[in-house]
């Protein structure tokens, strides 16, 4: 229940996504030193992936002298699902099943979000709940991913919850254009082409991009998609006249002196705190304005500059492997037999995470750290999985 719950906690509840991340972890931790036998091949290589991203912040606090312990907050997700994945593995795979009903329930619960008590963020955009509508719009993509890829396209299982799948699929598109966040729209144009791409006979390939059709065209209809849109000109119009301070003028700004920083610090970085303390800097050196720096001092506004700024090339490598290794995994699995759903799902989450980065620190909080770290173990356990359940994973996910 804790696997299908996970979902529905991200979008619902504040913070749960951890309490759950970490319950999970405790309950299955007397069987994790029992897994040794049943170990991947590989497994070596996903523990070092995941533990990159700690790794390469302690060298660039050694490095700066400057010790921040909750820069490893969220980064501790990722080391914390290596003994959760050998656990994983050896679940029944009706445990890890229930992911799927899961990301339908939170992708409807999304919708419903900002349909029935959408809170106003001005400037005509909405969110649900507790989240400002960039990560909740980002979020909402990553369900609509993983609803979407997790669909039987070769009619293995009944209509109606094929039905079911599409629907939760627009329900997320239409959370995610109601709030406003355009990184998110990007990464579904990027992701969900994938789609087309795999075994599945035509005519369904050609339902289901028709029904993905169907749903983006009428997100455009929605006032918040068209006044974002039309933004992006303006935006970019005003910043080639000398209007830096607007949405895209102030990233803009923001990415170029993170580069700037990076080009002076960039083996070990410039440290935790370093952006916070560069930002007046910035200001007095013509990098910023007073506007662009105050926008920044939570985030660069972008996953890989961020880490490049922070921590140095090597914070560069942790984010580029926390990707790619599980995204490499994955791709193995594919045209595979078993774990061939578990393998799409697991790839088009990674690469909504991957261009919903581009624009916004995804991984500064905890709960999104948490979700993917989680949703990864869980769809590698079924991809690859263990004795106890080798012989009932071609029913899971």
């Amino acid at each position: 229940m804790l696997v299908f719950a996970c979902p529905a906690l991200l979008v619902g509840v504040h913070r749960e996504v951890n309490v759950v991340f970490f319950v999970l972890l405790l309950l299955l931790a007397p069987g994790i030193f029992t897994q040794a036998a049943s170990r991947p091949r590989w497994f070596w290589l996903y523990a070092s992936a995941m533990a990159g991203p700690t790794a390469a912040i302690l060298l660039s606090q050694a490095a700066n002298g400057d010790w921040a312990w909750p820069a490893y907050d969220a980064a501790s997700r990722f080391l914390f699902a290596v003994p959760l994945f050998l656990a994983l593995r050896e679940l029944p795979a009706s445990s890890l099943r229930m992911l799927r009903p899961g990301v339908v329930v939170g992708a409807i619960l999304a919708a419903l979000m900002v349909l029935v008590a959408p809170h106003p963020y001005g400037e005509g955009r909405v969110t649900g709940g507790f989240l400002n509508p960039i990560y909740f719009g980002d979020f909402s993509v990553d369900l609509a991913v993983l609803v979407a890829f997790g669909i039987d396209w070769n009619r293995h299982e009944p209509d109606k919850l094929r039905l079911l799948g599409w629907l939760a699929t627009g329900a997320a598109i239409y959370a995610s254009a109601r709030t406003g966040s355009r990184g998110g729209w990007l990464a579904l144009l990027v992701v969900m082409p994938w789609l087309a791409a795999g075994r599945q006979a035509a005519r369904t390939r050609g339902r289901g991009l028709g029904a993905l059709l169907l749903a983006g065209g009428f997100a455009c209809l929605l006032p918040e998609v068209r006044a974002r849109m039309a933004e992006v000109y303006g935006n970019l119009a005003a910043f080639a006249h000398g209007n830096a301070d607007t949405s895209i003028g102030i990233r803009l700004q923001l990415w170029r002196y993170a580069l700037h920083l990076y080009a002076t610090h960039p083996l070990f970085g410039i440290g935790a705190d370093g952006w916070r303390r560069a930002l007046p800097r910035g200001v007095a050196e013509g990098w910023l304005t007073p506007r662009a720096a105050h926008v920044g001092r939570g985030e660069v506004h972008n996953e890989w500059l961020g880490w490049a700024v922070r921590d140095g090339i090597f914070g560069v490598g942790g984010l580029f492997a926390v990707y790619v290794v599980p995204f490499a995994l994955f791709w193995r699995r594919l045209r595979c037999g078993d774990g061939d759903r578990a393998a799409r799902m697991g790839m088009a989450l990674i690469g909504a995470q991957v261009v919903c980065g581009l624009s916004v620190e995804t991984f500064d909080l905890t709960m999104t750290t948490a979700f993917y770290a989680l949703v990864v173990a869980v769809l590698l356990a079924a991809a690859y999985p263990g004795d106890r359940q080798r012989e009932s994973v071609r029913k899971a996910l």
